[in-house]
C-alpha cells in the first residue's frame, strides 16, 4: 500500500506538470526515434527506443506528451524503488518499532521520506515531464542496488554453504546490468560501486579469501588461479553480454532504414562509431582551479533539496554509519565516486557546465537513501518519545511538501509550447519543395519531430548542417528517384528522401572528408540542385557563411526578392503562432529563452532590411516587436524607433 501510494502521488504531480508536446534539446528526437523504433545519436538508446515505441500506443494525447509519460512512469517507479531500499536498509528484523496504528514502522516513514524527497528534487522532477532518458537510467540504478541488497539477505540466510538462490540474485544483476550499460554512460562509472559492495559484504563469492588466509596456504599463481570461482565469473559474464545483447538493435534497424538513423551503423566501422560515441569527441575545459570551482558548483544541493534537506542528509550520513558500515560505505563511496568522476573525466569548458547537472541524479537517489537514516537516527535517541515520533512524522510530510512548494513552478511544463511553436512556424515558413539547413540540436530535433511523427511538410529536406561532411548523413540525404517530389515516392513513408532528397551526393562523397566544409558543400549542393529553394534558420545563418545575401522570410532566412519582401514576410508573420509569448508566464529553460530572444533578433534583422528599402514605418513596428522578445535589444534599436520612446513599457 505504501509503494502504491508513493507511485500514485509522485505521478499525480508529474501529470500536472508534464509537457503537453515536444521541449528543446533531445526531446524531439527521443521522441522520434522511439516512433520509428529508430537509432537515436550515438550510442543510439535502443532500450530507451524500444521501451518508447510501447508508450507511443497508449491511447492518450499525442506521441509527444505518450513518450514524455514514460519519464514519469520512471521516475515514479524510482522514488519507490527508492523507499523499498531505504527501507531493506534500515528495517531491524524481527525488531521493527511501530509509529502508527502498530502498521507504519519507522522504516517506513525513513523509506517514505526518501522517495519523496527524490521525486520532488529539483533535477530529476525536471526530466521526468519531459521525452529523455535519465528516469529511466535512475530506475535501472536503482533496481541494482535493490537487488544487491536482496542477494546480500539471501547470502546471510544460507550461511557457510552457499551456492543456493543468492547466485540467481548475482546473476540477475549481472544481466540488468548489461542492459544498463546501453541505458546510459554513467552505469560504467557505477561498476566499482557494484563491485565494492559485493566484495564487502561477501568477496568469496568470487575468489576463496579464507583459503587464501590459512596459515601455510600456498601463494603460487596456480595455487591463486585455482581460489577464482571461475564458473561464476563466467555465468555472470554470459548474462551481462546477454543483456547487452540488445545493442543488436542498432545494426537491425539501421538495415531497415527508418527515418532517425544516426550513423547507418550496418557495417562495422559504423556500428564502433555509433558504440563508441565517436560523434561526441571528448573536448574538455583548460584545466584550472576556476574552472574546477565552477564545474563543482554544478552539484548543487541546494538546489536540489533546498536549504532543510542539508541537515537531514547529514544526519543521516551518521544514522547509516551507526546502522551498518556496509551500506554507510557504498552510499558514501556512490556519491563521491561519480560527482568525482562527472567532474574530472568531464571536465567540460564553461560554456558546457550547465550539461553536468543531469548526471548527477543518480547520486540523488544515494543521497536520499543516506535522508532515510536520519529517522533511524531518532529512533536510536529517543525510541519510545511520543513527541519526538510526532515531529518525524511531521518531517515526513512537511519536508517534501517544502520540496514540491520550492521547485513546482520551474518544473511545470503543462503549458510550455515554445519548442513546438518554433519548430512548427519555421517548417510553414520554408518554401514548397525546399532545402531547409538547421543547426544545433535544438534546431533541428523539434522539426524531426514534426516530420517524421506528425508528417508535416514531408517535402521539405531538413539538412543539419554540422553533420553535412559525415557520409552517413550525406548518403541519407539523397535522392534516387529521378523526379523531385514525385508522390509515388511517398508510399513509403521511410522512403521520404527519395521525394525530398537532393541530387549529387555521390560527387560530394568523393572529396575526402577532412575537406568536406559545410559552407563548400551547401555552395556544391545548390549547384548541382538549382530548381530547388533554400532557407536557413536563425543558427545556421549566423554560425556558417552563408552562400549568397539572405534576409529573414517569417522566422527563415531567404534570399532577398524586391517585388514581393514586405507582402510576403506580412503574410508570413500573420500566421505566426507563439503561445505564452513574448511575455511568458511560465519558467523557461536555457534553450527556450535562447528561443524567445531568437524571435526578438530576427525582427531585428527585418527591421534593419525595411530601413535599407525605405519602409521607415514597418521597420519601427519590427524594432518594437524586437524588444518585446528580447528586451536587451533596447539600447541599440531606441534610436531607430521614431516616436516610440518608452523602452521600458515595451519590455514589460
Amino acid at each position: 500500500m505504501i509503494a502504491l501510494f508513493i507511485f500514485f502521488v509522485t505521478m499525480l504531480v508529474y501529470l500536472m506538470t508534464i509537457a503537453p508536446t515536444l521541449s528543446f534539446f533531445d526531446s524531439g528526437e527521443m521522441i522520434s526515434g522511439s516512433y520509428t523504433l529508430g537509432v537515436a545519436h550515438p550510442p543510439g538508446y535502443p532500450v530507451y527506443v524500444t521501451l518508447g515505441k510501447l508508450f507511443t500506443f497508449l491511447p492518450l494525447g499525442n506521441v509527444a506528451f505518450r513518450v514524455n509519460l514514460m519519464s514519469s512512469f520512471f521516475a515514479s517507479m524510482t522514488s519507490v524503488m527508492i523507499y523499498y531500499i531505504t527501507r531493506a536498509m534500515l528495517i531491524d528484523k524481527g525488531n521493527e518499532k511501530f509509529i502508527l496504528f502498530k502498521k507504519l514502522t519507522f522504516a517506513d516513514l525513513a523509506g517514505i521520506l526518501a522517495a519523496l524527497s527524490f521525486a520532488f528534487s529539483y533535477n530529476l522532477w525536471a526530466w521526468s515531464v519531459v521525452s529523455k532518458f535519465y528516469t529511466l537510467n535512475a530506475f535501472v540504478v536503482a533496481c541494482i542496488l535493490m537487488l544487491l541488497i536482496r542477494w546480500r539477505r539471501a547470502r546471510l540466510e544460507e550461511g557457510e554453504a552457499g551456492g543456493g538462490h543468492s547466485l540467481a540474485y548475482l546473476y540477475t544483476i549481472a544481466f540488468i546490468f548489461g542492459i544498463a550499460l546501453v541505458v546510459h554512460i554513467s552505469q560504467f562509472i557505477l561498476i566499482p560501486v557494484y563491485i565494492l559492495y559485493i566484495l564487502i559484504v561477501d568477496g568469496s563469492v568470487f575468489y576463496d579469501f579464507k583459503d587464501l588466509m590459512k596459515k601455510g596456504s600456498s601463494k603460487s599463481p596456480a595455487a591463486l588461479l585455482r581460489r577464482l570461482h571461475i564458473k561464476t565469473l563466467l555465468i555472470m559474464l554470459f548474462f551481462i553480454g546477454l543483456g547487452h545483447s540488445i545493442y543488436l538493435h542498432v545494426p537491425l534497424r539501421a538495415s531497415r532504414l527508418p527515418l532517425i538513423n544516426w550513423g547507418l551503423g550496418t557495417d562495422w566501422k559504423q556500428f564502433v562509431w555509433i558504440y563508441n560515441r565517436e560523434g561526441y569527441p571528448t573536448v574538455g575545459g583548460e584545466r584550472s582551479w576556476s574552472l574546477f570551482w565552477d564545474q563543482l558548483k554544478s552539484f548543487n544541493l541546494v538546489r536540489e533539496f533546498t536549504w532543510a534537506g542539508i541537515p537531514i542528509i547529514l544526519i543521516g550520513l551518521w544514522g547509516h554509519f551507526k546502522r551498518d558500515w556496509r551500506n554507510f560505505t557504498i552510499l558514501v563511496f556512490g556519491s563521491v565516486l561519480l560527482v568525482a568522476a562527472v567532474i574530472i573525466g568531464g571536465n567540460p569548458p564553461e560554456e558546457n557546465i550547465f550539461l553536468l547537472q543531469q548526471f548527477y541524479i543518480p547520486v540523488y537517489i544515494f543521497l536520499c537513501v543516506i535522508m532515510g537514516g536520519a529517522i533511524y537516527m531518532a529512533l536510536k535517541i529517543r525510541p519510545k518519545n511520543l513527541i519526538l515520533s510526532a515531529l518525524i512524522v511531521l518531517l515526513v510530510i512537511l519536508y517534501p511538501a517544502s520540496e514540491l512548494k520550492a521547485h513546482y513552478w520551474e518544473n511545470d511544463r503543462s503549458h510550455n509550447f515554445v519548442a513546438y511553436d518554433m519548430g512548427n512556424a519555421e517548417l510553414n515558413f520554408a518554401p514548397q519543395l525546399s532545402v531547409l539547413f538547421t543547426w544545433g540540436d535544438s534546431g533541428a530535433f523539434p522539426m524531426w519531430y514534426l516530420q517524421d511523427v506528425e508528417r508535416k511538410r514531408p517535402d521539405v529536406l531538413l539538412v543539419h548542417t554540422p553533420h553535412l561532411p559525415l557520409r552517413w548523413f550525406l548518403e541519407s540525404i539523397s535522392r534516387e528517384a529521378p523526379v523531385l517530389g514525385d508522390p509515388s515516392q511517398m508510399r513509403n513513408y521511410r522512403m521520404l528522401r527519395n521525394y525530398n532528397g537532393v541530387m549529387g551526393i555521390p560527387q560530394l562523397l568523393a572529396i575526402p572528408e577532412d575537406f568536406r566544409d559545410p559552407p563548400d558543400l551547401i555552395g556544391q549542393i545548390i549547384d548541382m540542385n538549382p530548381n530547388r529553394q533554400y532557407c536557413f534558420d536563425y543558427s545556421s545563418r549566423y554560425s556558417i557563411s552563408m552562400p549568397y545575401k539572405v534576409y529573414p522570410y517569417g522566422i527563415t532566412y531567404q534570399k532577398f526578392d524586391k517585388n514581393n519582401f514586405a507582402d510576403e514576410n506580412f503574410r508570413e508573420w500573420s500566421y505566426l503562432v507563439t503561445r505564452g509569448l513574448p511575455y511568458p508566464k511560465m519558467a523557461l529553460d536555457l534553450d527556450e529563452t535562447k528561443a524567445v530572444s531568437i524571435y526578438g533578433y530576427i525582427h531585428a534583422d527585418l527591421g534593419r532590411k525595411y530601413m535599407q528599402i525605405g519602409l521607415s514605418p514597418l521597420a519601427q513596428q519590427e524594432f518594437v516587436k524586437a524588444v518585446q522578445y528580447a528586451p536587451e535589444l533596447g539600447p541599440s534599436l531606441a534610436p531607430y524607433m521614431g516616436n516610440v520612446q518608452d523602452i521600458g513599457n515595451i519590455q514589460k
